[in-house]
This record gives C-alpha cells, sequence and structure tokens, in this order.
C-alpha cells in the first residue's frame, strides 16, 4: 500500500518538474594575471615571464591588452599551465626611465581576465672598453718602423674617458686621450721602433681601470753583423807608434746599403761603406802618429735609420828594450880575482812602462839589481856590470834583462882571464844614457867604498832583527829621505891571501824579498839554515842608478832548532809511562783470575 503511495507521489513531482521553464547554467571564473616589476639596462632585450592564479584545467591563453611605449615585445611562449614568457626588447633611442604593457588570461570556456601591468625599469648601464688581448708587431729590422692599428670601443653606456700609455719602443700615433659615448668606438694606430736587437714584451694600459690591458709583442733584428760585434782593440806590432785593427762587417739584407763611419779624433778609416745585398767587408782602423798612448772612444755606424756604436780601445805600444852596447859586453883581458866594471845602458823605446827582470852569472854583478826598476817610455837607466873571476882562461856567460812577464834579451859578457896585461875598458853608452848618469870604470873596490859628497840618499843608520821562524828572519830599517828605487844588501866575506892577513869583500846578497810597511822598509830572508850568522850592509838605490853610502855592518843569526824536552813534552812522556803501567797491572788481574777459575773448575772435576 505503502509503495503505491510513494510511486504515485514521484509521478506527480515528476510531471510537474518537467513542466517548469529550463534555465542557463552560469560560467566559471577566469584565472588571474599577476602584474610585476623588472629592470633593463638600455637597449638590451629581457625575458619576462607571465603567470595567472586560479582553477586552470586546461592550458591558459596569455593576451597582450596593450603595448609598450618604448619597446617591442615578441610573441608569447608557453612555460606551463598556468605561466608563459615574452621577451621585451628596449629601443636604444628611447633612452633610460619606465616603460609597461598589460596582458591578460582566458581558460577554456572563460571570459579573458582583467589585464594585469608588467613596469619595466629602464637604466644606464656602466661603461665597458672592448679592445683585444694582444697585437703581434713581429721583427722588425733595426732602423725601420711598423705601425698597427687596434679599436678600442665603449660596448657599455655612460662616457667612457681616460688616457693610453705605452713603455718605448711602442708610441702612440695621435691623441692618447679617449672619450667614449655609449657604443662609441675609435681606432688607434701604433708605432714599433726598436733601437736593440732582441725580443720585447710591453703593455698598453689604460687609465680608467689598471686590469684593461693589451699585450704587445715584438722583436728586432740588426741589418749587419759586425765582428767584433761590441768592443775593437787596436795595439801596436813592435815599437811602431800606429795602432790597428780591422772590424768586419756583413750585409743581412735583401737590399744594398751605405754605411757612415764617424770615428773619434785622430783615428783614421773610411767615412763611407757602400755593401751589396749579401756581401762582406773588411774595413781597416788605424791611429795616426800623434794618437795619445792610450784612449777609450766610440765608433758610430749609420745607415737608414739604424745605428750602432762600437767600443775603441787604444792600447799603448808595447814596452821595448833597446840596449847599448847591443848584444855584447867584452871586459878583455883582466887579472882573476879583481873586479872589473863596465856600464850597460838600457833604455825603454816602447810606449808603456817596462818593469824589468834579470838574472846575472854568479862572477857577475849588476847594479841597481833589475828586478826592483820600472822603466818609463823614453826612459834610460845605467847599469853597473862588474865581473870578477878566478877561472883562468876565456870567459864566456851572459846577462838576462828583459820585461817581466815575456821573455829576456840576452848580453853575452866575454873576457880573457890573465895571460897578460889588463886591457878591459869602459863601453861609451852616449847614445843613450842621459846627462849626470854615473859613470863605470873598472878595478878592485875598497872594503868600504868611499862615501860620496853628492850621495843621492844618506845611509841607513839603524835594524831591527825580527825572527819569523826557524828559517825565516825579517831585517827591519826606517825608509831613508830621497827618492829611493830599490835597495841592495851586500854580505861580508873573507877571502884567505896566502902569505898575508884575509880580505874583505863585500857581494851583493840575493834571494831575500822587500816588503813595505808604512815608514819601514823589510828584507825578509827565507829558507835559512838554522844557527848560521851572517854580517851584511845595506845600501838604498836612487832611481839614477847611484847608490847611498854603506850603513853600519850588522850581524844576522839564524835561530836554532830547539833542543831538550818542553814541559808539555815531559807530561806526555809521563802520561804514556803511567798509562804503560795501568794496562800491564790491569793484563796481570786478568790472567791471575783465569787462572784461579781454571784450577776451581779442576777441583771440581775431581770431586765429581
Amino acid at each position: 500500500m505503502m509503495i503505491r503511495i510513494y510511486a504515485i507521489g514521484f509521478l506527480v513531482m515528476g510531471a510537474g518538474l518537467s513542466a517548469a521553464p529550463k534555465e542557463s547554467v552560469p560560467s566559471p571564473p577566469p584565472p588571474m594575471p599577476q602584474a610585476n616589476e623588472v629592470s633593463i639596462f638600455r637597449g638590451r632585450s629581457i625575458d619576462i615571464p607571465l603567470r595567472a592564479v586560479g582553477r586552470a584545467p586546461k592550458t591558459l591563453k596569455f593576451l597582450i591588452r596593450s603595448g609598450p611605449a618604448s619597446g617591442t615585445l615578441g610573441p608569447i611562449r608557453s612555460t606551463g599551465l598556468k605561466s608563459a614568457v615574452v621577451t621585451y626588447t628596449h629601443s636604444d633611442s628611447s633612452g633610460d626611465g619606465k616603460d609597461t604593457f598589460t596582458y591578460a588570461v582566458q581558460g577554456l570556456g572563460t571570459p579573458v581576465s582583467a589585464p594585469a601591468k608588467v613596469g619595466i625599469q629602464i637604466s644606464e648601464e656602466p661603461p665597458a672598453l672592448s679592445v683585444v688581448h694582444a697585437l703581434d708587431f713581429g721583427t722588425v729590422m733595426l732602423g725601420e718602423t711598423k705601425e698597427e692599428e687596434i679599436r678600442i670601443q665603449n660596448a657599455g653606456g655612460g662616457l667612457l674617458t681616460g688616457e693610453m700609455t705605452v713603455p718605448s719602443p711602442w708610441k702612440i700615433l695621435g691623441s692618447p686621450s679617449y672619450r667614449l659615448k655609449r657604443h662609441q668606438e675609435r681606432k688607434v694606430r701604433l708605432l714599433f721602433a726598436p733601437e736593440e736587437e732582441r725580443e720585447y714584451r710591453h703593455r698598453l694600459g689604460f687609465s680608467h681601470d689598471a686590469r684593461s690591458v693589451v699585450e704587445l709583442v715584438g722583436g728586432a733584428t740588426a741589418p749587419f753583423a759586425f765582428d767584433p760585434p761590441a768592443e775593437i782593440a787596436l795595439e801596436a806590432s813592435g815599437t811602431d807608434p800606429i795602432r790597428a785593427a780591422t772590424l768586419r762587417i756583413r750585409n743581412l739584407t735583401a737590399a744594398d746599403r751605405t754605411i757612415e763611419l764617424d770615428p773619434p779624433e785622430g783615428l783614421q778609416v773610411k767615412e763611407t761603406l757602400f755593401l751589396p745585398a749579401g756581401a762582406e767587408e773588411e774595413i781597416h782602423l788605424q791611429t795616426k802618429n800623434d794618437f795619445p798612448d792610450s784612449h777609450d772612444g766610440l765608433l758610430n755606424l749609420t745607415s737608414e735609420g739604424f745605428r750602432r756604436t762600437i767600443s775603441l780601445r787604444v792600447f799603448a805600444r808595447q814596452a821595448l828594450l833597446a840596449f847599448v852596447p847591443e848584444d855584447h859586453l867584452d871586459f878583455g883581458k883582466i887579472e882573476p880575482g879583481r873586479r872589473y866594471k863596465l856600464a850597460l845602458a838600457v833604455k825603454n823605446i816602447g810606449g808603456s812602462d817596462a818593469r824589468l827582470q834579470g838574472s846575472v852569472p854568479p862572477d857577475i854583478q849588476l847594479l841597481p839589481p833589475p828586478d826592483s826598476l820600472v822603466l818609463a817610455p823614453d826612459e834610460t837607466r845605467v847599469f853597473e856590470v862588474a865581473l870578477e873571476s878566478r877561472k883562468l882562461g876565456a870567459y864566456r856567460d851572459l846577462i838576462e834583462i828583459g820585461v817581466e812577464g815575456r821573455p829576456s834579451r840576452k848580453v853575452s859578457v866575454t873576457a880573457t882571464v890573465g895571460g897578460g896585461s889588463p886591457t878591459a875598458a869602459k863601453v861609451s853608452t852616449a847614445a843613450l844614457a842621459p846627462k849626470g848618469s854615473p859613470s863605470s870604470g873598472h878595478g878592485t873596490p875598497p872594503e868600504t867604498p868611499p862615501e860620496a859628497a853628492n850621495a843621492p840618499i844618506p845611509a841607513i843608520e839603524n835594524f831591527t832583527l825580527r825572527v819569523l821562524s826557524e828559517r825565516a828572519v825579517d831585517v827591519v830599517w826606517a825608509r831613508p829621505p830621497g827618492d829611493v828605487s830599490g835597495y841592495l844588501i851586500e854580505q861580508r866575506t873573507l877571502e884567505v891571501v896566502p902569505g898575508g892577513p884575509p880580505k874583505i869583500l863585500w857581494k851583493e846578497r840575493r834571494g831575500m824579498k822587500f816588503l813595505d810597511e808604512g815608514e819601514l822598509s823589510i828584507a825578509r830572508f827565507e829558507n835559512l839554515a838554522p844557527g848560521q850568522t851572517w854580517f851584511m850592509r845595506v845600501r838604498a838605490i836612487a832611481p839614477d842608478g847611484r847608490l847611498s853610502p854603506p850603513s853600519p855592518t850588522f850581524r844576522m843569526v839564524s835561530p836554532l832548532p830547539p833542543r831538550g824536552f818542553g814541559p808539555r813534552t815531559v807530561f806526555v812522556i809521563l802520561f804514556l809511562v803511567l798509562a804503560g803501567f795501568v794496562g800491564r797491572w790491569i793484563y796481570r788481574r786478568r790472567q791471575a783470575g783465569a787462572a784461579r777459575e781454571a784450577v776451581r773448575l779442576s777441583r771440581l772435576e775431581k770431586d765429581a
């Protein structure tokens, strides 16, 4: 029953509904776009995101409702259900400031949304330098130049100002200052003018930013090869006052070249040299007759912008000795055991000082000793050559005198000892000896030569002996007043004369060293035999060869070797003896202990 009632009710309601008028369903609300703010540099482009909020079962459609005033928009590109992106490009001519545009969104079956605003802040970007990082000029021939061009640009905005700097051998052609507006550029020319044959690496700098540089690279090579390359030495040959040298020049270029030579005054060389391409030539340089003994100067060479300076060193003429007589001293007939004298004049006819060295045989004495002398150019020194020989018959030997470091000249000395009346005569040295040179005679000197009234140097009076070692002794004296060029030490010897008293002779002592300590002069005797005694005297030698009066005779004794044992030696001996006794006592104790141990072991074996 109840079921029927319900069924009737439903039928009635359905009839009522079907009879009611039809109504439309309302559309869903559209998603809403989001406003945005972005910043951009003038003249640049930027991707601006577009977003919406709200229900979006499918991809939304983005619509530009109003465009920008100072730029352009590209096509809208979808990036998601509710997002997209559009590219904004600012117009460079519009300047900085602000720009805007609006956009809306529309979903499927929805109306278009209200527009949203996108604000664009446009600003001027800072200046930015655009330039190459490096510039290679290659290899340039000395005397020539090379130009290269670079472009500098303000790749940013604003105003780029400053000044360019570059070290030598580069140079900026034109103004080094720059003032570049936005995107403005300028061409700069650089000149490379090297002056030395080498590789160059420097930097072109910009004052607005120390980090902005251009690396500059270049090399230089000479158009000529010189031999010698840096210094020419002009030397003399023998006594010739002219000093000469050669310079070899080779043209390394593929073109004919002309070289101008500018020597110092007094030097002779061709002023102009023509060298074909690849050719080589040798030029001669020489001094004039009146050129100074030594000189340092410069030889300047120029050729089509190329310049080279070569040092010149003109050396003085070498020292050269001339002898009178030239190579032979003949004493003639002489008596045995007697002293005879001749003169030997030596002149330095070279151009530099001559430090003499010499050697003489045992029977000959040369005064002054040549080893202590220095002859200036054109200076003459007269030596006294004394001969005393006891060997009968023909005498022949050699005197050697030369310049230190070079071979010596030899002068032969001959004589006939005994066999007739003496015939030795003085050799004339007028050709070389200056006025006032002492003459030399022959004969036997007395024991003590007389003190000349016009002696150039007074006699040496006082001596001090210093013992250096068992075999070395120093004889010290005060340097006498006057011009002293050396010293002569004479040693006293006794000659036995049959039927008469011994004869005292003074002979030159050699082999010692002469030293100076302030106002003191020292004669150092080395390699002496211990415990020996010598009687000696000293004479000073003047530059003209004259001798001072002899000094008082002094006695020199070489030290004796040490005798006996000193305290240290005695202590060492006692220590060694004591150590021997202690060692022997320890040894004997060990031996006794070993014997006792052997006896104990033997007893134990017997008991077992």
